[in-house]
């Protein structure tokens, strides 16, 4: 069989498939906590191992069987802090890219770290049918499996890991059906849920019969419902009608996202609704591109914000903070990158940069005296740590030096 080439190595094209597979595989590779972030490279050896997450066993007794599923940790998990989870369907399949897009939005700071946990079927569809089908050996246990995700696999999940209450539902085609039965059987169960290519035409659109019913009265709650679509006419008329019904006045309370991807297939799909429908559930979570407008006030309000939406307890980042005082800088407002850098130095004491950047402000403000005190402590700090920026924090403090003997 042939596949598109897209990429020339000089070597020899790649198939289109094994390209893909390959940026998701570096992606995960990047992001593995077996990496993480700080890992120096003479601390790693022929034959390391990039461990993604762990097998668990879940035995049900709703469902009369044993569920085996996929945990992945974010990077940051050892910290201590607790965090939002992700529960994704058809374990098997999309266990990897949900776990690829998750660590590479949380670590360019578009979303919090999340916990991934993925459920591998042991009867598709038995689980993600809400009623019976004819012709279909097993179908129409959706019931039995709500209640197995909200009495036993949840309260599993919130007592084996330090997790927050705010839980994220993914699901597609078959499953993203099932993520509409969700939203209309459980609404308190998930804060939001993404629907890729949702089967909504499933038995005479029942979900939808069952989704407009609920609608008669208002939404009980708030959530928030990522809907994607690629290149599939078969499901364009009840996914429309699934749309519709969402912008009901009833609906309010669902922030909607729709998106179409005429270029994606229905198997191709998922990837790119991970990254396009996190992004959207988590568009709070990244900071203002002009941090100076809002100021040090308006970072604390930001986090604090985020904080109690998510569950986190999570403090301004030192580069955040620290670009938050160059900005000031650079507008010279002085005293208030002063203050700004102070209280990176209270958060982070133990990083060299932060009292270089102390003293590059305080220099500027003309206080060379203790600019000079800082630049000794960048410079102290970085000689312990082997601080990469050693060389510079020195010139900075010969710089400040010569200003002092320029001046007396």
């Amino acid at each position: 069989m042939k596949f598109r080439t897209i990429y020339n190595t000089g070597l020899r094209r790649i198939p289109m498939r094994h390209f893909l597979f390959t940026i998701v595989w570096i992606t995960c590779l990047i992001c593995s906590p077996a990496l993480a972030e700080g890992t120096k490279l003479a601390d790693i050896t022929d034959g390391t191992p990039l461990k993604l997450g762990n097998v668990r066993i879940i035995h049900s007794r709703v469902l009369d069987e044993d569920r085996p599923l996929f945990v992945a940790l974010p990077p940051d998990y050892e910290v201590g802090e607790p965090h939002p989870v992700l529960y994704v369907m058809d374990g098997r399949t999309s266990f990897l890219p949900a776990v690829s897009v998750c660590n590479f939005l949380a670590k360019a700071g578009r979303m919090p770290s999340v916990i991934v946990v993925a459920v591998l079927n042991t009867n598709r569809n038995r689980d993600f049918t809400p009623v019976p089908t004819k012709g279909w050996t097993y179908s129409g246990g959706g019931g039995k499996f709500l209640d197995f995700m909200q009495t036993e696999l949840i309260p599993f999940i919130d007592r084996e890991y330090r997790t927050t209450k705010f839980r994220i539902f993914s699901g597609h085609s078959l499953c993203g059906m099932f993520a509409i039965h969700v939203l209309t059987h459980r609404p308190d169960m998930f804060n939001a849920i993404l629907a890729m290519s949702p089967a909504v035409g499933y038995e005479n659109e029942y979900t939808l019969d069952q989704l407009e019913k609920l609608l008669k009265q208002p939404y009980p709650t708030s959530l928030q419902l990522f809907i994607s679509l690629g290149n599939e006419p078969g499901y364009t008329k009840s996914v429309n009608r699934l749309t519709s019904l969402l912008q009901l006045d009833s609906a309010h309370s669902i922030e909607m996202k729709y998106r179409k991807y005429p270029e994606l297939t229905h198997g191709t799909i998922p990837f790119k609704s991970f990254y396009d429908g996190l992004s959207f559930v988590c568009r709070d979570w990244p900071l203002t591109k002009n941090l100076a407008e809002p100021g040090l006030e308006g970072l604390k309000q930001h986090y604090a914000t985020v904080n109690k939406r998510y569950g986190t307890s999570i403090v301004p980042s030192e580069a955040a903070i620290n670009q938050l005082g160059y900005d000031l800088l650079q507008q010279s407002s002085l005293k208030k990158a002063i203050r700004v850098f102070e209280y990176n130095v209270g958060l982070h004491p133990d990083s060299a940069n932060v009292y270089d950047s102390l003293g590059e402000a305080l220099e500027a403000s003309g206080d060379i005296h203790k600019a000079l005190l800082n630049y000794s402590k960048a410079i102290k700090l970085a000689e312990l740590t082997k601080d990469a920026n050693l060389q510079i924090f020195r010139s900075h403090l010969i710089r400040a030096r010569k200003k002092l003997s320029i001046a007396q």
